[in-house]
């Protein structure tokens, strides 16, 4: 599912090239609660947000690849269960962290694409504020999180009694 990531990142690339050459010199810089500029910097710095984007989406494959190789370091409530899982079990339950972590890094990759566009539409005139669906990506964030967390101790609960 990692390709989805990097397709996705290479989007926040591509949409960031596309609309670079249509921005006025200066661009919002930073975006205040009521989803309006409060700085404005050199249009430069768009590519900060494919950047941020891209070094996100390398963190967190780096800490899939060590949680699947060493599942010992991953904390999560009840990890005692989960270390006297066997092996095959433990493994379950990381494979549907790992998942949970793909859907998360897809929903950061979304956000800052969305921010790209979002900028450039301000920068342009085009709106005076962020879309108000910048607040879903919170919104998603959140529940992604509630749910990976429901999930785990669901899953180390079921595959600690299956086992017994």
């Amino acid at each position: 599912m990692w390709w989805l990531i990097a397709l996705l990142n290479l989007g926040v690339w591509l949409l960031t090239a596309a609309l670079y050459t249509s921005l006025p010199e200066q661009i919002p810089g930073h975006f205040g609660l009521y989803a309006r500029p409060t700085r404005w910097d050199s249009r430069e710095t768009i590519w900060l947000l494919p950047l941020i984007a891209t070094l996100m989406a390398l963190g967190l494959y780096g800490l899939n690849r060590t949680i699947l190789k060493y599942p010992g370091l991953i904390n999560l409530p009840n990890k005692d269960e989960f270390m006297r899982l066997p092996p095959s079990s433990m493994r379950w339950v990381v494979q549907r962290l790992s998942l949970h972590l793909t859907g998360l890094m897809a929903t950061l990759q979304l956000l800052l694409g969305f921010l790209v566009w979002g900028t450039a539409q301000v920068a342009s005139g085009i709106s005076s504020h962020l879309s108000g669906a910048i607040w879903l990506f919170p919104l998603a964030v959140a529940v992604q999180v509630g749910w990976l967390v429901f999930d785990l101790q669901h899953s180390v609960a079921c595959e600690h009694q299956r086992t017994l």
